[in-house]
Order: C-alpha cells, then structure tokens, then sequence
C-alpha cells in the first residue's frame, strides 16, 4: 500500500505534515513480494489541482526476514488545462520534440507520404518534393500518452519507421530500403535550444557515391593518420581553453560513407554550383590534451556508432580558385567514453562543462550547437588548402601533369621510346582519337574490348588519368594529396576510367547520332567460288555485315503499326551492338 500527497508550500515548510493534501491511498500496483525487477501495474490517479511537490509512503512492509527491497515509483502526468497555460502544462507532461526535413537529390520530382501515427501530436506532412530540393522545416512532437511514439514515412523505394521518445522509450530511425538511397540523421539539440530535443535530417537519392568515397578514405586515411601524429592540430574553445588532437586511432573501416550525393544547385545546362550532401558513419579513438590557462591534461576519447551529416556548395566558376563550402555540419552520437581521470577533473572543478559531455546525447548536442561555428570554419581551411594544391587544381584545369608529351606530330611521336605491346599496335593508331577508329564487325560482340589499362603516350584532354592511382598513400607523415599522385582506390579509380571511356566513344554526338554510327545489319550474300563455274554445285551463302541507317531499321515497324487499327500497341525493338 502507498499513499501519495502534493504540497505547494515552500521548500521550508515541505517537513510541516499540515502542507501536503492526499491525492491517493492505495495499491501500489506490486504484490507485496513480486521478486527483483518487476513493474507493477498502472496505477491510473487522478487530481484536479497540479502541485509543485510530491511525497510517497510505503504504509505496509513484509517480515524483517524477508528482507529489503527498494523501489523506484515513475510518476506520469496528463494535463487537461487549456493551451495558455504553457508553464503549468509543462510541470505535469513531457514531450519530445523536434525540427525535421527532407531533402530529395534525385532528378525529379519525390513523393512523400507518412502513415502509422502513433502518439504523435505533431507529425510530419505528406508532400511532393520537388527535385534537388529540400522540404520545409516541420515541427513534429509526441502525444502525451505513457507509451512509444512513432510514426512511418515513405519515399521512392525506402520506408522509415520514426521513432521518438525518451527516458525508457527511444529517438531513432530505422530505414528499409536499397543501401545508399536513403538515410538519417537524428541531432541533439538541447540544452542550448530552447523548443526542441532534436534536428532531423532526411535524404534521398542515387546511390552512386558512397563506395566511391569510401574508395578514396581506404586509399588516404592511414596516411592522414600518420599526418596527424606528425602534425597536432589545435583549437581554441575559449579564449582560455585550448584542444590539441596529436593522434587518431583509426583504420579504413572506423570512417565510412553511408549516404553521399552531388547534385547541381540549379537545373540548367553549365551548371558551376553543387550541393554536396554526405552522412559519414565514424567509429574509432581520439587521443590529444587539453589546457586551462598553464595546466594541461591528456586526453583520450573512444567514439562508437556515430554518424556526421556534411552539407557543402561547390564552386568552379573559377578554376583557378577551386571552392568548397561547408555550410552545415551536424552529429549523432550513440555511444563514447571520455578517460577517467579527466572526467572527474572536469566534473570536479568544471562542473558547468562536465554537463557539456556526461552522456552522449549532450556530447552531440555539444557539437551541434555551441561548437558547431569552429568545427566549420576548421573543416572549410583544410579542405580549400587540399583541393587548391598544385596538383588537383592541375586536373581541373586541364594542365599537364607529366614530362611526357602528346603530340599531332607523328614524327615527334615516332620518337618516343613506348612498347606498343602493351597498348594497341602502332603510334599511328595511337594517334587517332577514339571516334576515327573503325572495329569490323563479327558474330561476337565479345571479341574486341576497352581495356582499364593507360598506355605509355599520354594522350592531352585526359592527362589527369595518368596521376590517379589504385594503391594507398604512404603514411610517411605527409599530406597524401601533396605528392605528385593522387590516390583514389581501385574502385574509384575504375568508375573514373569507365567514365572517360564513354564520354570518349559518345564525343559530342546525340544518342541518334551513335546509334547510326554503330548500327549493322546481316545481309546474306550468294558466293561464286572462282575455281568453278557451275554454279549449281558449288554456290554458297554468307553472312555478310553492313553499315545501316537507323531511318531504316524504323521504317518497317512503324509502317506496320500505322497499318493496324488498334489503339495503345506497344513495339519494342532490340538493337544490339557487334562491335
């Protein structure tokens, strides 16, 4: 049995027995032995006047036999006030709540609707979002009811069941969909905001980038790790506080690229501003000191399941100034450990800052508000000094990149000491570009491929290719984007070959143009051999293979369906290529 009083008086008069009103005598929903770790049941009470403080009391106990036990009571609020009473209302419920929004990098148009409403009072709209856009920012908050709140939403091929609530009940998304083409990111907030406990972030789009990324951090990262134990970065939280990272435990697999998609601010042609969306999945060990005025302490930081939204505009209206700017960074953080000792230094001494970084919600929120300013503007210097390098901003504006020549001068080329064999067969062929050269045609489209493999001329409009490599920087202390190789990884490596080799096949001519370029047809032919001239013995057919407009190929389907009377007829036509 319990009994549960409420008392409005002052803290000084809270001990006086004539302050507190009875609000409920009875069960208190446990058996009086119910064993460790039960939760008895909801004990539904009711009062019409709220209270500022409460007290309970245990009236019956077991046998002194049978023990202690100790028991944690939660109490829950309703409120039935009307709406102007915010400051009331507040001290008997609360909610979660937060700002959310969507972005669609697709190229059109992305349909959005939510569905599943449980206990929410605020939920997200359904919408059309049209393409490279982003959606209004919504504000969405829980119900008031003792339980999970939730809410799903769907878009393109993915569905998002949102959960939101706190204490024992969860924030968080869980995403069903083809890997890349969508994801979250859930940003505390609070304390430093004042209305709500989160930021969402939601995307959607092509799944292209994220392995070529992750291509790249494979191929850099342990060289940017032995960077930074070679070179400490500092920064100045406050003008007395100061934060030197002097090394990151990491490997390839501590960094990855969940979600990552470049798309053009506007929908034009020469587009020269791109949005840069990208989710990074971080997971590893930060090692460094922090000083107060002359005292300095070391430091070491483990970070488990977090997550980085990076948001940027590139600029390449001048090549000879590449821009890159971070304009929004926001995180997630699960789980972390701070060492012992410096936590109870901070906890002791700094007990404002310790309530900075107790848990990882606070951790986040940390970076996503009071910080958020610094860890930007560091972010935007060390990515400009790396793509303003001599020779990235050489791959853009098309420079050469190497002692090796290529030349229209076929007796200059003739003097460049090559081994054909390993690319093509003569200089002269080597001196055609892609479009001048004519494949025969066979029975096996197999036959005759492109291979990933550069030759030894180096050819002018792609020069770039030949400074790309699949190996991993060296983590000899340096900087990996300052030699004269940029390492990519073979993945990324092979997609930018790939990419080349079919804007070198296409050149300048429409999808028509191509396909008339490249179209054959099999025409038999009746053979005479001329050893013989009777012809009734010895004539054979063959197949022989010829050029063909694609007019042609058009004219017999489309006379057949003019000719029928039938409406909605759909013709497909298979054009396949044989060389």
């Amino acid at each position: 049995m319990i009994t549960l009083e409420g008392s409005n008086a002052d803290n000084s008069s809270l001990t006086l027995g004539t302050s507190w009103t009875l609000i409920y005598n009875g069960s208190s929903g446990l058996e009086i032995d119910p064993g460790r770790g039960k939760v008895g049941f909801l004990q539904i009470l009711n009062n019409t006047q709220p209270y500022r403080s409460y007290r309970m009391l245990v009236i019956s106990k077991r046998e002194i036999e049978s023990g202690v036990h100790y028991s944690e009571f939660a109490l829950y609020g309703h409120s039935c006030l009307p709406e102007t009473h915010i400051q009331t209302r507040n001290i008997m419920t609360q909610t979660t709540s937060a700002y959310m929004r969507v972005t669609n990098d697709y190229p059109q148009p992305l349909i959005l609707t939510t569905s599943t409403n449980m206990n929410m009072k605020d939920t997200f709209p359904s919408q059309t979002i049209e393409a490279g856009r982003t959606s209004p920012m919504s504000y969405i908050s829980t119900g008031t009811e003792i339980c999970q709140s939730y809410f799903d939403i769907a878009y393109g091929s993915s569905t998002i069941k949102i959960n939101m609530g706190q204490d024992k009940y969860v924030t968080d998304a869980n995403l069903f969909g083809i890997k890349g083409q969508t994801e979250a990111l859930l940003a505390p907030t609070k304390p430093f905001s004042k209305d709500t406990d989160y930021t969402f972030y939601f995307f959607g789009g092509p799944d292209v980038l994220p392995p070529l990324i992750n291509s790249l951090i494979d191929a850099n990262l342990p060289a940017i790790t032995a960077y930074v134990s070679t070179n400490q970065f500092y920064f100045n939280l406050t003008n007395d506080i100061k934060l030197t990272i002097k090394q990151l435990d990491l490997i390839p697999q501590s960094i990855r690229c969940s979600y990552a998609t470049l798309s053009p601010i506007h929908h034009q042609e020469n587009n020269l501003q791109w949005n840069i969306n990208m989710i990074l999945n971080l997971n590893g060990k930060i090692f460094g000191s922090i000083t107060y005025h002359y005292m300095s302490m070391d430091f070491n930081i483990t970070l488990s399941n977090a997550s980085m939204l990076m948001q940027a505009i590139v600029n390449i209206s001048d090549l000879q100034v590449l821009s890159c700017t971070i304009t929004q960074v926001a995180f997630s953080i699960q789980n972390f450990n701070i060492n012992n000792d410096l936590l109870m230094l901070v906890k002791a001494f700094f007990a404002t800052w310790y309530k900075l970084i107790d848990t990882p919600y606070n951790l986040a929120s940390t970076l996503n508000i009071k910080y958020n300013n610094i860890i930007i503007d560091k972010l935007n210097i060390a990515i400009n000094k790396i793509i303003n390098t001599t020779l990235i901003k050489n791959v853009f504006k098309k420079k050469s990149m190497s002692d090796k020549t290529f030349s229209n001068d076929t007796h200059k080329m003739e003097q460049i000491k090559t081994n054909n064999s390993r690319w093509m067969s003569t200089l002269k062929i080597q001196s055609k570009m892609l479009s001048q050269l004519k494949i025969p045609g066979t029975h096996n489209s197999g036959s005759y491929e492109l291979m990933r493999k550069l030759s030894e001329i180096i050819y002018g409009n792609i020069k770039f290719l030949w400074n790309l490599s699949a190996n991993t920087a060296p983590a000899n202390g340096q900087l990996p984007f300052s030699t004269d190789k940029i390492y990519v990884g073979r993945i990324l490596l092979d997609y930018i070959i790939d990419t080349v080799l079919r804007i070198s096949i296409s050149q300048s001519r429409t999808i028509r143009q191509q396909l008339d370029d490249a179209t054959e047809i099999y025409v038999p032919s009746l053979v005479y051999p001329k050893s013989t001239y009777n012809i009734t013995v010895n004539q054979y057919i063959q197949w022989k293979v010829d050029p063909i407009n694609t007019n042609i190929i058009l004219i017999e389907p489309t006379q057949y369906y003019i000719s029928k009377k039938e409406k909605n007829l759909l013709g497909i036509i298979q054009i396949a290529p044989t060389a």
